[in-house]
């Protein structure tokens, strides 16, 4: 897991691609299946469930948030970081869907560890905050944890597998871990 992973989101800012996903879904889904024993045909989201392992597009938009927040963390004359403004500014729709995730990050934060947010960042976290905003953040408010990404992992993945399984309507959802299930 760990090794797969690793590599398959090492660059994963530059290469992926919708198409690219929905390849490496298709190798994935066989990949769990075998990993679950399962003979017939599973839900992909539901062996994800059992695996412990959320979806790729999850986990690649986790790897854009951690990478965009290392970038917000660097000093204001850093020149990724200036790059990263100028093209948010310029309206590259790429970098500012990917850095709408990392607003809801801060947001997510904000919400279950309301203590890790300083107050002098507070009034920048309304409803209309803008993407070039997140440019003001402190250090601290950028700052993330593994326990954080984590929880963040696990919240964006539940909400994931709802939209999933009540579109086609199921009616209660089961709830995600990182952790896998234990397999008897």
């Amino acid at each position: 897991k760990t090794f797969m992973f690793s590599t398959l989101f090492y660059g994963s800012l530059v290469w992926q691609t919708n198409a690219n996903l929905m390849q490496l879904n298709r190798i994935w889904y066989k990949v769990a299946k075998s990993a679950i024993g399962a003979v017939f045909n599973v839900r992909q989201a539901i062996a994800e469930v059992v695996l412990g392992v959320p979806p790729l597009s999850v986990m690649g938009r986790i790897v854009s948030v951690k990478h965009y927040l290392k970038a917000l963390c660097t000093s204001p004359d850093d020149i990724h970081r200036n790059f990263l403004l100028e093209e948010v500014k310029s309206g590259n729709s790429t970098i500012i869907s990917q850095m709408k995730d990392v607003r809801r990050f801060i947001e997510w934060k904000h919400g279950s560890h309301a203590g890790s947010i300083p107050s002098y960042d507070l009034p920048l976290l309304d409803d209309a905050m803008s993407i070039e905003e997140l440019f003001e953040l402190s250090k601290k408010t950028c700052h993330y944890s593994k326990r954080l990404m984590i929880g963040f992992t696990e919240f964006l993945w539940q909400e994931n597998l709802q939209h999933q399984l009540q579109l086609e309507g199921w009616s209660q959802i089961p709830k995600v871990s990182l952790a896998p299930l234990p397999l008897p």
